[in-house]
């Protein structure tokens, strides 16, 4: 799509590029920014479907966007995206992906007919005492000085704003506004947060402050983004050829400076344990993600906290859990508290016990099917965080299951 006032450009197919019939592309990770770039090589690029190789570290597709249902916990997924109607780019791609729920329609068009005939709103933006309408009666509450603040705050050269928490631009007046509760409450933002990410956000979503108090800048899909968005999406790259090829954990991109410009030469990924590699010639094309915002939730529950410090760092090469991870209190059984366990189960032999959540990360040891383990916590792919002695280790939810006494 070119920059354009009108619908000329837009709406015009482009050429097929020369030579990329010989071209291949290498797309790190599977979130909408990896699935998007893969349809519009697709689309717009006309590559080959079996030229385009999709690498996600998890054994599911959709980034911050992925869901599942756990039959302890019910539905859920890590993240999700607040949509309005100027995501132009995503629209020009969901135009042209079929529904996977109704023929001959697109994804944007459920979307739009859902969004027009059930519009989003709330009634009580805000609750106080366990449920009590907080009243905030659609009103932002700016004094001058917060007013002001947020005003400059829009028009500051972002060069000024560099390593400047939100705290250190706007009054101390500004923190009991309800425009800071409907912000914070919307794009999760602290006051440490960064000042330069809220003048993006202002800049970005300037049109719909209106829409701030009751949510009525916002549309929605249907199902979960998961199931409305994800799932749509991959289908059309599957039919095209595409293969997303999971449990592909990529480590590094080896990339060398040849004159004025940067060439990627190699792909470094551990798969089952196993460091491997891609080598790559001068039509192989390279698309990086950094990693997802969420990517390292964990989930709790009613009873349980999340337990952040279970999930595995390993940033720097394949360290063990002992190496990153501080000794865990043991917790002391209360009189008439449901303990909560994880089951092995396997019709084969023992199952694997794994420093992370997933193949790709180091065996800490093995465990008989039957075995009941401790449960700490459960990450958003489906693997069961379990007590192994002092350490945490992860279990597949394919090979275990929560079990309660």
């Amino acid at each position: 799509m070119y920059y354009s006032a009108g619908t000329y450009e837009s709406f015009a197919h482009p050429e097929k590029p020369q030579g990329v019939d010989n071209k291949s592309a290498y797309i790190i990770g599977t979130g909408l920014a990896g699935l998007t770039a893969a349809f519009y090589l697709v689309r717009d690029g006309q590559m080959k479907g079996e030229r385009i190789h999709l690498l996600e570290k998890l054994e599911l597709a959709g980034g911050s966007c992925d869901g599942r249902k756990d039959v302890t916990k019910g539905y859920y997924m890590r993240g999700g995206r607040e949509m309005d109607n100027h995501f132009e780019v995503m629209w020009d791609t969901f135009r042209d992906v079929p529904s996977i729920e109704t023929p001959g329609v697109s994804v944007l068009d459920e979307y739009y007919w859902l969004n027009k005939h059930d519009p989003n709103y709330s009634l009580c933006r805000a609750t106080v005492n366990r449920g009590e309408d907080a009243h905030t009666d659609k009103k932002f509450a700016l004094d001058k000085e917060s007013a002001m603040a947020l005003s400059k705050l829009f028009i500051t050269p972002e060069k000024d704003l560099e390593d400047k928490k939100i705290s250190e631009v706007l009054p101390e007046s500004f923190w009991g506004t309800n425009f800071w509760l409907y912000w914070q409450t919307m794009f999760a933002f602290q006051k440490w947060s960064s000042a330069l990410e809220m003048k993006r956000y202002l800049c970005r979503y300037v049109h719909h402050i209106d829409g701030l108090p009751d949510f009525s800048a916002l549309r929605f899909t249907k199902y979960n983004q998961y199931e409305s968005m994800i799932l749509p999406l991959v289908k059309y790259l599957e039919s095209h050829g595409v293969r997303i090829e999971f449990g592909m954990d990529v480590r590094n991109v080896i990339i060398e400076t040849e004159g004025d410009k940067k060439v990627a030469r190699q792909i470094v990924y551990v798969k089952d344990g196993k460091e491997q590699t891609i080598d790559l010639i001068e039509d192989d094309l390279v698309f990086i993600t950094n990693g997802c915002c969420t990517d390292t939730s964990c989930y709790g529950d009613q009873t349980h906290a999340a337990l952040m410090a279970a999930v595995a760092e390993d940033d720097v090469g394949q360290q063990a859990m002992t190496e990153t991870q501080p000794e865990l209190e043991q917790e002391q059984p209360v009189a008439g508290q449901t303990t909560i366990r994880v089951l092995i189960k396997s019709s084969g032999g023992k199952v694997n016990i794994r420093t992370g959540n997933g193949t790709s990360y180091s065996r800490i040891t093995a465990v008989a099917p039957g075995t009941t383990l401790e449960y700490v916590a459960s990450a958003f792919n489906g693997w069961q965080a379990v007590k192994i002695g002092s350490q945490v280790g992860w279990v597949s939810g394919e090979f275990s299951e929560i079990t309660t006494e």
